[in-house]
């Protein structure tokens, strides 16, 4: 249950930098795999702009049929509590990378974007997974204090709701976008997020500035 604050899972929220990073590793990566996987490069793509930019857990954004994205517009109701996402906007150039996949490509359930044949619901995610999880043999991903972390696909949901509230989006639409039951889950996900990178970038302008020639003096 989502309003359980005790048991929340720790986030990571990617940096646009990291992001980037993450959609350059998926063409040498599907080129370096047997089979299917070789031939996946729009369909991840699609799929990690998809979770960045409508804020989706990863098996909402597999059953996503076609006709729950109208123009640049998404329904859908979710598995994991039954929310209900209503038309929802995604940037245009989102909605057009989930259009050009072919409803006709072989090995894809027609009525859907992600879904392949032969795979029962409660796979889904494990199968696509395995597949991410060896994504990171191109990666090489360091959090603020620079150690390294493996990149996981809900980081993207993460990375949504940080970048809405450092954009000044109050925190109550947050978490209705995400579908969380309470305003407690999302504050206790990410506000802290928030306020450190928030702080990072500050100490970067203060840097630049220095590297600059240029005293900063910083009160307390």
């Amino acid at each position: 249950m989502e309003g359980n604050t005790s048991r929340l899972r720790a986030s990571q929220p990617l940096t646009p930098n990291q992001f980037q990073d993450v959609l350059n590793a998926i063409q040498p990566f599907c080129f370096s795999e047997p089979g299917y996987v070789s031939e996946m490069a729009a369909e991840f793509r699609a799929l990690f702009l998809l979770q960045h930019w409508a804020g989706l857990r990863i098996l909402d954004a597999f059953v996503l049929s076609r006709n729950g994205l109208v123009g640049n517009r998404l329904s859908l109701v979710t598995i994991k509590t039954g929310a209900v996402i209503k038309d929802q906007f995604l940037p245009d150039f989102v909605a057009e990378e989930l259009a050009a996949l072919s409803p006709d490509r072989p090995g894809f359930k027609k009525s859907y974007f992600f879904w392949r044949e032969g795979i029962a619901q409660k796979s889904l995610t494990s199968v696509w997974t395995k597949s991410i999880k060896r994504m990171n043999a191109f990666l090489q991903l360091k959090d603020d204090d620079g150690k390294p972390f493996e990149f996981k696909s809900h980081m993207l949901r993460d990375t949504y709701a940080v970048e809405l509230l450092l954009h000044n989006v109050p925190l109550d639409e947050v978490s209705l976008f995400l579908t969380h039951e309470s305003t407690v889950v999302t504050e206790k996900h990410y506000t802290r997020w928030v306020t450190r990178r928030l702080q990072k970038y500050k100490n970067d302008y203060v840097a630049a500035m220095e590297a600059q020639g240029m005293k900063v003096s910083i009160g307390k």
